[in-house]
């Protein structure tokens, strides 16, 4: 009863999408926001293993989308957008038909969830949602998906639903003043909901607050301390992934001994404030605030400095938290279909 319901948390960074759902199990998967224009040439062959990609064609350009993407893109070649107008982009569009291509294998879907940043929300929700209503032909071979119906919500209010339903506690939510703190790849988000209505004098995001902005500090003082320059150390992803693995960081091969992870982190936390402050001026009191959740996969840098912040709460964050806002999308599609009594 849930294949004709799927959801897509097409971030800046990552695309999160529901792979499986079951009455007991909803599995999520990710693939980077990167959609190189398609390669001709594959070295794959009895001996290599074929990247995990999928060829999408949107406007009659084929692009490359998927888990192997950077193995698809050229050096030299633009990695991710970080435009405010982003979701109607093409290359957006490339990575929606590639997590429809990943996630389902329906022709049709009752319902698609998508989210958005809460500042671009308003401006692009109805955009975006008449964008993919519709029949699609996602790529060259002709595999199509019709989706009848579109919902766009706020990327934090997965997070609200991941978490209420998670914890068993939707009675008690509903009841409660809950604030869902996303730092993304671009944007930090955060909402403030009475029960599970956002309170949006409270709510907001800030624009180059997200991880990327956090990391630039970072990636200063690792390139002073490989004695190289930013351009060479490539994107922040190696470099994040080591840090909130707490792996070593290597640069030219070679691990960096010349401080600890935990330097690292501190300078992406100093940087973290200064979105983290905004947030707090929006909010303004804090003490009626009765659950705080963490999602994205940012928890690592914020989570210590919004404990010197609420002091006095407790601060929740969920294991793969990465996928908090998909699962809540996906719950919020299932709730969206059974109010209109459809199946």
């Amino acid at each position: 009863m849930f294949d004709n319901v799927r959801a897509l948390d097409v971030g800046y960074g990552n695309v999160k999408y529901v792979a499986s759902r079951t009455q007991s199990t909803l599995t999520c998967k990710l693939f980077p926001s990167l959609a190189p224009r398609a390669v001709e040439m594959d070295l794959a062959g009895d001996f290599v293993r074929k990247r995990d990609t999928k060829r999408v064609v949107v406007n009659g350009i084929a692009y490359e989308v998927g888990p192997d993407v950077k193995l698809a893109q050229k050096g030299s070649e633009i990695g991710r957008m970080l435009q405010e107008n982003y979701c109607l982009s093409e290359h957006y569009k490339a990575l929606v038909y590639g997590g429809l291509l990943h996630m389902t294998r329906s022709h049709e879907l009752e319902v698609l969830v998508l989210g958005l940043p809460l500042n671009t929300y308003l401006g692009y929700k109805d955009p975006l949602a008449k964008a993919f209503t519709g029949t699609h032909i996602l790529d060259a071979e002709g595999r199509a998906c019709t989706v009848k119906n579109v919902v766009v919500v706020p990327q934090p209010l997965g997070g609200l639903y991941d978490y209420a339903f998670g914890t068993r506690q939707l009675s008690v939510v509903k009841k409660s003043t809950s604030l869902v703190i996303d730092p993304g790849f671009c944007t930090l988000d955060w909402l403030v909901a009475e029960g599970t209505t956002p309170n949006d004098a409270r709510s907001g995001a800030r624009a180059h607050g997200g991880m990327s902005e956090v990391l630039k500090d970072v990636m200063e003082q690792v390139a002073l301390d490989a004695e190289c320059t930013i351009d060479e150390l490539g994107g922040t992803e190696r470099i994040d992934a080591a840090l909130r693995d707490n792996l070593p960081i290597r640069v030219f091969g070679h691990a960096l001994t010349v401080r600890t992870n935990a330097d690292y982190i501190k300078l992406a936390q100093a940087r973290a404030k200064d979105a983290l402050q905004a947030m707090l001026e929006r909010i303004g009191s804090i003490g009626d605030i009765d659950n705080i959740i963490l999602v994205g996969g940012g928890s690592y840098v914020y989570i210590d400095v919004l404990h010197s912040y609420f002091p006095k709460h407790n601060i929740v964050v969920f294991p793969d938290s990465v996928f908090s806002n998909v699962r809540g999308f996906q719950l919020l599609g299932e709730i969206w279909l059974a109010k209109r009594g459809m199946h």
